[in-house]
């Protein structure tokens, strides 16, 4: 019973030390629990640190390109205008040389007529040189018409169309500079994303520092003795060791429950045998007191006769107390080592079986 005991003893110990190795899995998961979201966090701070270069790269770019569009705008308009006032300067000297041209075409003929009104009769080939001149003029007059027209068309088309270019290069000009605004809001709100993750690298070193603390054989020693992931190496990341970390700890825990129930269980039949031999022992105590009983009344019985036997019995008395001290002692005696034998009968059987048991 005593190493029976010791070995519940040291069950007792085991299942105590399960209990504690189950604490410290369950503080275990939780430190992996903030290791994957340490994690997490890494990969979406590096996720949004890479698209916040990029797009602050791209603002910077096409905020140039906006900047350098604009002055070629600008600068176009600006020879498109110069071109157009030159050309417009150029059509009104045009124009004023036609009129000019056409009022002396005029004069030229009204005097013309003059002459002709005041010589009526002139050679036929003066008349007719001057029909001819007339003709001419007329005519350079009918053309100086037609150029003055086509001119004016031009001048209204060349101003229509200096309107034109005038509001879509105002509307261009307005464009760009809301792109550039939207462009410069993007980029403030990029850098203040960009100061409020300005402790990437501290928690970047924190989650090497853990992982080389947790998985020292994916980390390897820098220049500074620091231990940081070897990032160019073909090794596992961490997510995956976190996974196989936690499964294994799973399998361990699975086996450490089933021990836990063999043990329950196995506990379970021992104090349910230690309850049966406490009540085998209690009876056996409880036959052990009653035979003493008998055995003091007996004895007591026998003293008494002897004591109330007068001295003419005394031999008959004594005859019969030593036939009955012959037979009585040894009927009791012999019943008695029975019991004892049968006793240590069941105590050897019953050790037998615990030792089965136990084995």
């Amino acid at each position: 019973m005593q190493k029976r005991l010791d070995e519940l003893t040291v069950s007792l110990e085991t299942q105590i030390q399960l209990n504690s190795s189950k604490i410290v899995d369950e503080y275990q998961r939780k430190l992996d629990f903030k290791e994957q979201e340490l994690a997490s966090f890494k990969v979406e701070a590096e996720e949004k640190l890479c698209s916040f270069e990029s797009k602050n790269i791209a603002i910077s770019k096409a905020l140039e390109m906006a900047q350098s569009e604009l002055f070629r705008l600008k600068t176009e308009a600006n020879a498109t205008e110069t071109g157009r006032s030159s050309e417009l300067e150029l059509l009104m000297d045009d124009l004023e040389k036609s009129n000019a041209k056409l009022a002396s075409a005029e004069a030229e003929l009204a005097k013309l007529r003059e002459d002709h009104a005041d010589i009526p009769k002139l050679p036929i080939v003066d008349i007719s040189r001057l029909q001819c001149r007339i003709e001419e003029l007329e005519f350079e007059l009918s053309s100086c018409s037609q150029q003055k027209s086509s001119l004016l068309d031009q001048l209204e088309s060349l101003k229509s169309l200096k309107s034109s270019n005038e509001k879509n290069l105002e509307n261009c000009i307005q464009e760009l500079q809301t792109t550039i605004c939207q462009i410069k809001a993007s980029l403030e709100v990029a850098n203040i994303k960009l100061e409020n993750q300005s402790d990437y690298e501290e928690i970047k070193r924190e989650l090497s520092l853990l992982r080389s603390i947790e998985f020292p054989e994916n980390v390897q020693p820098n220049e500074s003795d620091n231990f940081i992931q070897d990032e160019t190496s073909d090794r596992a990341p961490l997510e995956v060791l976190l996974l196989k970390k936690n499964k294994s700890l799973e399998n361990q825990l699975a086996e450490a429950n089933t021990s836990r129930e063999k043990l329950q269980i196995e506990l379970t039949q021992v104090q349910s045998n230690e309850v049966e031999a406490n009540q085998r022992i209690k009876e056996q105590t409880e036959l052990i007191k009653l035979l003493e009983s008998d055995l003091y009344r007996l004895q007591t019985n026998l003293d008494e006769s002897l004591k109330l036997n007068d001295s003419r019995n005394r031999l008959e008395g004594h005859h019969l107390a030593e036939v009955i001290g012959d037979q009585k002692p040894s009927q009791y005696n012999q019943s008695l080592l029975n019991i004892v034998q049968n006793q240590r009968d069941r105590f050897r059987t019953r050790a037998e079986e615990l030792e089965q048991v136990s084995q």
